[in-house]
């Protein structure tokens, strides 16, 4: 079986697929950040091991996911043994959709938001990084909220990471950076403008 988006490929081999440290972590931190989070969205399945770390915080009742890809679906099934089984459990809801529109529009509100979409210059995915989005998480966050960027620092130049941090600022009051290996970066923002 093989599963691709924007030119990544996922293929079953008939062993668990090794995943890395930096495909959970994210949300992990966020939720460690925040005092008790129970409601989380995350955007982006990819693996899903970030939605499913997340959803086993003992704290957090559920966990949406927003996908805009279903053939991603298949990767997150193969994926199970490591993303403790996301697509089977109750407390995870995955929403096949644009991420973009579904932050817009969508009335919940969320102790920890998770986005960990692909680079910025792939095509649909800058949309995602702009102050438009940002402003739209920020409505979706609760008082003590915590929206987690994540950006894989490699293959995007200086002046495009920048432009992130400025955006990002330009939102929340705070952005502090957490850097989990060379190439990934976890902008952790808290406080929304509105909310100083």
């Amino acid at each position: 079986m093989t599963a691709s988006r924007s030119g990544s490929t996922a293929k079953r081999t008939g062993t668990p697929p090794a995943t890395p440290p930096r495909r959970s972590w994210g949300g992990l931190v966020a939720a460690i950040a925040h005092p008790e989070p129970t409601r989380a969205l995350v955007v982006g399945l990819g693996t899903g091991s970030s939605a499913g770390w997340l959803a086993d915080v003992p704290t957090i009742e559920r966990v949406d996911v927003v996908e805009l890809e279903p053939a991603i679906l298949e990767v997150a099934r193969v994926c199970a043994p490591v993303n403790r089984n996301v697509l089977e459990r109750d407390d995870v809801r995955v929403i096949i959709a644009d991420g973009r529109e579904i932050v817009r529009t969508i009335r919940d509100r969320y102790d920890v938001v998770f986005s960990e979409p692909s680079h910025p210059y792939r095509a649909g995915i800058a949309s995602l990084y702009t102050r438009e989005f940002y402003e739209s998480v920020a409505e979706r966050l609760t008082e003590r909220g915590i929206f987690v960027q994540w950006v894989q620092a490699y293959e995007i130049d200086a002046q495009t990471l920048r432009t992130i941090y400025a955006t990002l600022r330009s939102v929340f009051v705070h952005v502090d950076s957490w850097i989990g290996n060379p190439c990934d970066l976890l902008l952790v923002c808290i406080g929304g403008a509105d909310r100083v």
